[in-house]
């Protein structure tokens, strides 16, 4: 069953959808709803595929550690990320890439801020070289720990499609970030939440600094599960605790993970 959920911060039932009105009064709050308004009637947005602007880095699982990035000569994706700027695509090959640690689109090799983002309508692209590639991400290697996210993006105006991510040691994928956009990806196997949207550091205490304008679109998370802590934290899908304005899950299917299909959990604080 497909249904849509539209999520700001405090929670609101409704049979169709779920709208999470923000619990504060600022600017953000009207952005909010002017985006989730254009967003239900405009065609255009709901099928819409961020432009590529900038060139292409073409990835493999095999690549050779000294790869340049083109077809003939692909790179490894660990190094991609860190050679894109606003309005370039990563192409991968498909097949599975393996990893026992997190990866951090966005963040430079040498320090901790998350300096590269993309801009409105130049996003940073990722996805299959080919419509139909099966490309998996595969973290299965990592052991249970909080911080073993497999993708955990703190930066903005990335664009994920069509990739697979399994076996983290946590989340499969974080996100932190504003204005980014996960489409047709799917998440199963890992030791938390499948996806899941909060705020990228514990001194960011206000609304306006968690993760905003996020769009995850006929993405598939399942059979997500905790052992260690049996079953009890691994959502599907989870926008809870430290989230934002106007964050959209669209056409979205959870099913047969071992807590919520869905945790919308809001932060009393």
């Amino acid at each position: 069953m497909k249904f849509k959920k539209i999520l700001g911060f405090a929670t609101c039932l409704a049979a169709a959808s779920i709208a999470l009105a923000s619990c504060t009064q600022d600017n953000g709050k009207e952005k909010e709803k002017d985006w989730i308004e254009n967003y239900e009637s405009n065609s255009e947005i709901v099928n819409s595929v961020p432009p590529v602007t900038g060139k292409t880095i073409y990835a493999s699982p095999n690549a050779d550690i000294n790869g340049i990035g083109t077809k003939e000569d692909p790179m490894a994706f660990e190094f991609a990320i860190n050679e894109v700027v606003a309005g370039d695509q990563i192409l991968l090959a498909g097949g599975t890439y393996k990893y026992s640690y997190r990866l951090e689109p966005g963040k430079g090799p040498y320090q901790g801020t998350y300096s590269t983002t993309g801009e409105p309508g130049k996003y940073i692209t990722i996805k299959p070289e080919k419509e139909g590639d099966k490309v998996v991400f595969d973290f299965s290697q990592m052991s249970f720990d909080g911080a073993n996210r497999g993708i955990q993006i703190y930066s903005d105006y990335w664009y994920f499609y069509g990739i697979e991510i399994c076996g983290a040691g946590d989340n499969g994928m974080y996100i932190g970030g504003n204005h980014n956009i996960i489409e047709n990806c799917q998440f199963y196997n890992n030791a938390d939440t499948g996806l899941q949207l909060g705020r990228n550091y514990s001194a960011e205490t206000h609304i306006s600094q968690w993760p905003s304008f996020n769009l995850i679109k006929n993405c598939t998370s399942f059979a997500n599960y905790d052992g260690p802590t049996f079953g009890e934290n691994a959502d599907g899908f989870a926008a809870k605790l430290t989230v934002g304005y106007g964050n959209i899950f669209d056409g979205c299917i959870a099913y047969r993970n071992s807590d919520d299909g869905w945790d919308m959990y809001a932060k009393q604080d």
